[in-house]
């Protein structure tokens, strides 16, 4: 079986990333038509490529959580991720890797936002032209990461 390309886009068959998603099977890219986008939270729990054209906006609304990774093998390319919810109990964020291996985030824009990543050992993921300038704060608990702008970055690690 062949990896197929999902074209998501207000002009296209598929409208929205969650309706992308649910047609993709491991191994297959969601190409993304520039615009903006609100679709409360994107749970990414499968093996794809999610790749943005011209940097289409992701909008959390001050509400949600705007992706979550919940899968090893992810790549998340191109996208400008804005606005996500703010809460003192759960930590939202504009992307979230949750315990997830070979996931690489790049070529994003993330402004008002939270990049957070929980890790068990073994965890990898890869930052790489993404607009984050990081300052790295090492603590018991966490790195956590300063970030240009409104964004901050936080890397959960396990204590033994």
């Amino acid at each position: 079986m062949y990896a197929k390309t999902i074209r998501i886009g207000s002009q296209r068959p598929v409208k929205t990333i969650q309706q992308g998603l649910q047609l993709a099977a491991a191994g297959d890219t969601l190409l993304v038509d520039a615009g903006k986008y609100h679709e409360k939270n994107i749970i990414i729990d499968k093996s794809v490529s999610l790749v943005g054209i011209g940097h289409p906006v992701l909008d959390g609304d001050h509400t949600y959580e705007v992706i979550s990774v919940k899968a090893n093998g992810v790549l998340v390319d191109g996208f400008k991720i804005i606005n996500s919810g703010i809460s003192s109990i759960e930590d939202y964020a504009g992307i979230k890797v949750y315990n997830s291996r070979d996931v690489i985030i790049r070529n994003n824009i993330l402004d008002d936002t939270f990049l957070v990543f929980t890790s068990s050992s073994g965890s990898t993921v890869s930052l790489s032209k993404t607009s984050l300038l990081l300052t790295v704060n090492w603590s018991r608990k966490a790195v956590t990461a300063s970030i240009a702008g409104k964004a901050t970055a936080c890397v959960s690690l396990p204590m033994w």
